[in-house]
């Protein structure tokens, strides 16, 4: 593993967002003695099953044939019904641009990786390793598997109020303080 910003012998906190959560959780486990621990933010044990899954795997088919912009919108439909809008114009905006930076290839192998990637729960309350779980109050990953990833690691989901997906834009002060009392405990 490389040298961190403290030099080799200084472990980090390490922060997986979404699929970054799954590939922090994959880091975590090849290289356990590396950080000093793991917080899946939005994010959970390994890939998405049932209904959700099924969804995730036809959206990267159709994304591939209507491209990333389509997905976007698809997506905001989504939280518009379950009742989360973005804060501001500027939150919204840079919401926007974000995503569909992203190339339709890159999105579709996401999701197929999110459709098929295996549960590391065992795996991750076996490192010794504290590992957190921290999510938008109106997170789109499904809450249930987040509690039941929290409960099974023996800690508790934090909640960030009046977040969807992006807490750490949505909501940028209250998601660093969580992330520095959850460092600090």
């Amino acid at each position: 593993m490389s040298a961190s910003v403290f030099g080799t012998a200084e472990r980090v906190h390490l922060v997986g967002h979404s699929f970054g959560g799954l590939v922090a959780a994959s880091a975590a486990l090849a290289w356990p003695t590396c950080w000093a621990s793991l917080t899946l933010l939005c994010s959970g044990p390994g890939g998405l099953n049932g209904g959700l899954r099924d969804e995730v795997l036809a959206a990267a088919a159709a994304v591939e044939r209507r491209g990333v912009e389509w997905l976007y919108q698809e997506i905001g439909r989504r939280d518009r019904q379950r009742g989360w809008r973005p804060e501001s114009p500027e939150i919204e905006e840079f919401l926007h641009r974000r995503f569909v930076a992203n190339s339709a290839e890159s999105l579709a192998a996401i999701a197929r990786h999110l459709g098929q990637a295996p549960d590391h729960t065992a795996e991750l309350a076996a490192l010794g390793l504290p590992v957190n779980v921290l999510r938008g109050e109106h997170d789109t990953w499904p809450h249930d598997v987040q509690d039941r990833l929290a409960a099974a690691l023996g800690t508790q989901v934090v909640v960030i109020a009046d977040a969807a997906h992006s807490p750490a834009w949505e909501q940028p002060e209250e998601t660093r303080d969580a992330l520095v009392r959850l460092w600090m405990s």
